[in-house]
């Protein structure tokens, strides 16, 4: 009965914290959101997810197979599901999350094999820090909802150490860290006022481990910590994904966990219309730097909804600086939904730009489109007399037609001094070369000096055959 209630409880949590409801933008709600800055949920954690939901006391198994509690086969329940050090800290996660007082005794005893180094064990206090933390939580989620939740807080609220005293620095993360995802993971709204205090202090600000602190706050889904989330977001660089300093490393996406920066716009739109959105979304790319993925966003919540903004913003962008931002944005997703009227504007973007980056994403674009337009302005485009990156980029967008017109054209750039121009016209006639110019390809396969060129020729020589 107990575990019934708290399932009801954690499920009402993930009912609030889902998404801003008066938002226009409307996330889809799925197992594996859509991953943005963070790595994408794997497919093996939801079937752990699943299992934590049935049969939590079968996570075991994925914390140590050799000692696992109530299996009485010592094979993988979810066969799908292989060991690894990700796995494990997800699998303790959950029993965190669902496990009952039941497991305790054998979650005790994986802890001290594991900080003890016994047979077949590495010693390893860090994983039986977080086992331990993992049977803590389980003990106080028991005692109920409220006792679980001050609990946690607790932990948050924890003494900082000195820097200089590493060991202490690795556990007090740990605990901050795994206290700030359950709370999250209960929907503990009063929680929010004591993460972003937490993420302000000097301690914390601008410390890669914040990055979870943001995460707990953006699954949280209060518009009280948007200041912080869009200063993180900000600063956010990739190294924080991987950097190898960080305890328990940058973990993916959980089953059903919103990435912040969706998260952010929607509390960013919040009481806006969807053409209010679209254009704040749209202009925000001129003044609003980091990694707030403006065009993920409006592919994955607005879709082509968004053509005649786009359109308008690639014929009239922001004056600033970063006005580009805005029409490279614009440029790309034209070209992907292939939106022919967009030809002209890209035409004159791709002749005019005064980046050469700007004009080969009017390339690639137009490519995208492939209209008989757009066809003839890219094989006029294929001057030697251009830049070399912006060539390279023609080539690629010819690539994209599969048009036996093009094919004088990528002859012609396989002729330039530049191995890259040379490689993506290499890599374009593979897709649309004729039987008719073998015996020229040949003969430049022979004298290409630069390997990776060399081999994308005879892919091209193979293909044509092979038609």
């Amino acid at each position: 009965m107990k575990r019934l209630a708290f399932m009801l409880w954690m499920l009402s949590a993930l009912a609030c914290h889902c998404g801003m409801a008066d938002s226009p933008l409307k996330l889809p709600q799925r197992m594996r959101m859509p991953a943005l800055v963070l790595p994408e949920t794997p497919r093996e954690w939801v079937e752990l997810y699943i299992l934590a939901q049935n049969q939590p006391a079968k996570l075991l198994f994925y914390v140590d197979p050799k000692t696992c509690y109530g299996l009485e086969k010592r094979q993988p329940p979810l066969p799908q599901v292989g060991i690894s050090g990700l796995n494990r800290l997800y699998a303790l996660r959950l029993l965190g999350d669902s496990g009952g007082i039941e497991m305790i005794p054998a979650l005790q005893s994986m802890s001290a094999q594991y900080r003890q180094g016994g047979v077949n064990y590495s010693s390893k206090k860090q994983i039986a820090h977080v086992i331990d933390l993992t049977i803590e939580r389980i003990r106080y989620r028991a005692k109920g909802r409220d006792a679980y939740v001050r609990e946690m807080i607790r932990w948050v609220q924890s003494p900082e150490p000195p820097w200089e005293k590493s060991d202490e620095v690795i556990d007090y993360v740990e605990r901050v860290v795994e206290a700030a995802r359950a709370l999250a993971a209960v929907g503990a709204q009063e929680s929010v006022p004591v993460l972003t205090d937490l993420c302000n202090r000097p301690w914390w600000d601008g410390n890669p481990w914040v990055i979870h602190l943001i995460r707990a706050l953006a699954w949280l889904g209060d518009r009280r910590a948007m200041p912080v989330l869009e200063r993180e977001l900000a600063r956010f660089t990739p190294y924080q994904a991987g950097c190898a300093s960080v305890p328990a490393a940058f973990i993916p996406l959980e089953a059903r966990e919103p990435d912040p920066v969706l998260v952010y716009w929607q509390m960013r739109t919040e009481g806006k219309s969807l053409p209010q959105a679209i254009e704040d979304i749209i202009y925000s790319m001129a003044d609003l730097g980091g990694k707030f993925e403006q065009r993920e966003i409006l592919r994955e919540c607005v879709g082509p909804t968004a053509i005649p903004y786009l359109l308008r913003a690639l014929a009239a962008p922001p004056s600033s600086d970063r006005g580009v931002d805005v029409q490279g944005v614009a440029a790309q997703l034209l070209g992907e939904w292939r939106v022919k009227e967009a030809v002209p504007l890209l035409k004159d973007l791709m002749h005019h730009a005064r980046l050469w980056s700007l004009r080969g994403t009017a390339a690639i674009a137009l490519g995208q489109i492939g209209s008989p337009e757009a066809v003839d302005a890219l094989i006029a485009a294929a001057d030697l007399q251009q830049e070399s990156e912006f060539l390279a980029a023609v080539a690629d967008a010819l690539g994209y037609l599969r048009d036996a017109r093009a094919e004088a054209a990528l002859m012609n750039l396989l002729k330039h001094p530049d191995a890259n121009v040379r490689y993506s016209a290499a890599k374009a006639i593979e897709s649309s070369g004729t039987i008719r110019i073998l015996p020229e390809l040949e003969q430049r396969a022979d004298q290409e000096t630069v390997g990776s060129v060399r081999r994308a020729l005879v892919q091209a020589i193979e293909r044509i055959r092979g038609q």
